[in-house]
């Protein structure tokens, strides 16, 4: 299997995102703070509230700008450098929900030190053509596979003809082949007990996967009370603290490194190749009972396939088939999982279905698909979504597109992990919101897309809303999200971590509100493109971007860039008014208690910005805005309303009374930072511009600055407004 490695910044090197320190300085100085004043400590965070199901380690990120790029970076870099080994991604994902499990894992006849993810396949030495080591008590070392799988098998009194008709079909294949099947029986078999030990007092257990997707989002999705956050199943806020994240991320750290040492034996005795063996075709279906759930092994020719509910493993050997219905979802079974070998496949949801593709609900849903162009779609809760579970998808070659008609996939969790990997491909990843790297209560989702020119996309007519003038609200692409229930039945539930990392290619972000960086109550959300001609286009709240106690990241490492910059216009359906898709609270913006950070790393780039963006800070919050280098294009548009316009690149939001509480304690800042650079401004009010310094203080706790480093040359002295 051809993997594409994304470039991993080493330890030895200086962190790209780290702000130059004598730019920093400058910034403060200007400022007339130190570096403490810019941030909050946990104790100036406390009165907030809202917090049930915080994670840890959240709390240090709104230390500051500094420290906050410095934990996220690292993060990326780690997930990055992780990139080929799944299970290493699981255990970290799930070391952010504070269940610290699955290190060094052994695996008998495969890796029995634990450490197949450090040490190269060659030096451990290959397993491929050797008698099998299966570890698992009613397989002795050496078995052959066809007796192997015969011996794992559920006895039935009917259907033993066949049973033993498909065991005889299976034993022609290539042994290869063979063995990789019962590897994943026996690595679902033996998640399988983790998985149930995890989920053991969680609600939902014997219902059908509708009901259970119904009770598990009913924190989301029911309104009982008309217009608030609102749900009568108190099933669904007990059930979060019955989840055993640890015992769950065991399981799939446990499942996921099988699957990848598996594929590696495979791989090195043929892989592909072995799938034109004549035996792997002309079979049709083989389905056989295991005490995990039935197994499917269907051979290399295109086909049709349905089913309801999805079996506990889906071997395909190749062809360009269809799959109808639901498939890697881990009800009724704590383990559903499919490995696709090859062609180009569809997936497709029976009508009105939820939770249909790879769907962790309860348990793992796992599906892998190593070859061709793919169209993966489903309704809602799917493809990488984790309702108490974790829900992972990965996907190795091909110009791929991935379709949600509705919210919560494409690596959205809640109580779990969600985990999409494409490895290569030009792929179009569309939902309608809460989807494409979303993290939800408890929950850590990562879409990484390591090559191609992709594009993300939620709909303008997805989710419009009034309170945001018309604009859909995304809560996608690197965006954590909480739940907001003061103005409702009181469960307020803090957000998880949502991040997109996507790596070379020259990509296309698309969305309205809550997107691209993105952070809503007590979560955190992180965009990091690493290489590219890029194009972002957006709204509010986008582009590095929190509100409501939450730290939005947005990094793009290299590439002319640009940001919303054609002045697209489109018409408010509540209030009939025009006005552009670009409105204000972006780029670097954080308000209440929040933590906004925009950077561009490399590249010529072109922003269009409009209020509050470039480095805005309101009520409380850090806006910061970093261009590290290039001859930049700076364009800003005044809103229709002069009583709204706050000047972009480095400013606050002026509130003229006291609050009379803790609130007029912390200092709102707002940071615009130019590293160096021919640059052009274009209305914007005189004092800010090329090598140019500025400040802006709209009263003793409301401070702004903006720092224009000359091309090779030292900041400037502030000029005070």
């Amino acid at each position: 299997m051809l993997l594409l490695l994304l470039p991993v910044t080493l330890a030895a090197e200086p962190d790209p995102r780290d702000l130059p320190p004598a730019l920093w300085e400058q910034a403060l100085q200007g400022l007339e703070l130190t570096e403490a004043q810019v941030g909050y400590s946990p104790e100036q965070m406390a009165p907030y509230g809202g917090a049930t199901g915080l994670l840890p380690g959240v709390l240090e990120l709104f230390g500051g700008p500094r420290p906050a790029l410095r934990a996220t970076g690292k993060l990326s870099d780690d997930l990055v450098a992780a990139q080929a080994t799944p299970d290493e991604q699981l255990r970290l994902l799930f070391k952010l929900l504070g269940a610290s499990t699955g290190r060094r894992v052994p695996v008998p006849g495969l890796d029995p030190d634990g450490t197949s993810g450090e040490v190269p396949t060659e030096v451990r030495g290959a397993t491929a053509g050797q008698p099998a080591v299966w570890g698992h008590p009613a397989l002795p070392d050496g078995t052959p596979a066809a007796q192997a799988l015969g011996r794992l098998l559920t006895e039935q009194r009917r259907g033993r003809k066949d049973r033993d008709r498909a065991l005889s079909t299976f034993a022609t294949l290539p042994e290869p082949v063979q063995r990789l099947v019962v590897r994943l029986v026996v690595a679902s078999l033996q998640a399988g007990p983790w998985v149930q030990a995890a989920v053991a007092e969680t609600p939902g257990a014997g219902r059908s996967p509708q009901d259970t997707h119904s009770l598990l989002s009913a924190l989301r999705a029911e309104e009982e009370w008309p217009g608030s956050t609102a749900t009568l199943r108190r099933e669904a806020v007990t059930a979060l603290s019955a989840t055993d994240l640890a015992y769950l991320g065991f399981a799939a750290v446990l499942w996921t490194k099988q699957l990848r040492l598996a594929l590696e034996e495979f791989d090195a005795a043929g892989g592909a190749a072995l799938l034109q063996d004549p035996a792997c075709r002309g079979f049709g279906a083989l389905e056989l009972p295991t005490p995990g759930g039935p197994l499917l092994l269907t051979d290399g020719e295109g086909r049709e396939h349905a089913r309801d509910p999805a079996p506990m493993l889906v071997v395909d050997l190749g062809g360009d088939d269809t799959w109808t219905g639901r498939f890697a979802v881990s009800t009724p079974w704590p383990v559903s999982a499919m490995v696709e070998l090859g062609g180009a496949d569809r997936y497709l949801p029976g009508p009105e279905q939820a939770a249909t593709l790879a769907t962790g609900m309860r348990g793992i849903g796992a599906l892998v698909d190593r070859a061709g162009d793919d169209h993966y779609e489903a309704q809602t809760s799917s493809l990488a979504a984790a309702w108490h579970g974790a829900g992972i998808l990965l996907d190795s070659a091909g110009d791929d597109t991935y379709r949600l008609h509705d919210r919560w996939g494409s690596a959205a969790a809640h109580v779990g992990v969600a985990l999409l990997v494409d490895q290569q491909g030009q792929d179009s990843h569309q939902a309608a919101g809460a989807s494409q790297g979303m993290g939800g209560p408890l929950g850590a989702a990562l879409l990484m897309d390591v090559a191609g020119d992709d594009r993300y996309t939620i709909p303008d007519d997805a989710e419009p809303s009034a309170l945001y003038l018309g604009r859909t609200v995304a809560m996608s692409q690197g965006c954590g999200y909480g739940r907001r229930a003061d103005m409702g039945d009181g469960h307020s539930l803090a957000g998880g971590y949502g991040l997109l990392i996507d790596g070379a290619g020259d990509d296309r972000y698309h969305a309205m509100a809550w997107s691209q960086g993105a952070a809503y109550w007590w979560g955190v959300g992180l965009l990091d493109d690493r290489g590219g001609d890029d194009v972002y286009r957006n709204g509010k709240y986008s582009l590095g971007a929190g509100a409501h106690f939450g730290v939005g990241v947005q990094v793009d490492h290299a590439g002319d860039d640009r940001y919303n910059a054609e002045p697209e216009r489109f018409t408010d359906p509540f209030r009939g008014v025009e006005d552009l898709v670009a409105e204000n609270q972006f780029q670097g913006h954080g308000r209440d208690g929040s933590l906004g950070l925009s950077l561009d790393l490399g590249g010529d780039d072109v922003y269009l910005l409009r209020s509050h963006s470039g480095g805005s800070g309101d009520l409380g919050s850090v806006g910061l805005f970093y261009e590290r280098e290039g001859d930049d294009r700076y364009l800003f548009l005044p809103p229709a309303d002069p009583a709204g316009l706050v000047p972009a690149l480095g400013s606050t939001t002026h509130y003229p009374e006291p609050f009379r509480s803790w609130r007029d304690d912390l200092f709102t800042v707002g940071v615009f930072l130019d590293g160096g650079g021919q640059d052009l401004y274009e209305g914007l009010p005189q004092g800010r511009g090329e090598g140019l310094t500025w400040t802006e203080r709209r009263s003793a706790r409301e401070r702004a600055v903006g720092v224009d480093a000359p091309a090779g040359g030292d900041p400037p002295a502030p000029q005070p407004r």
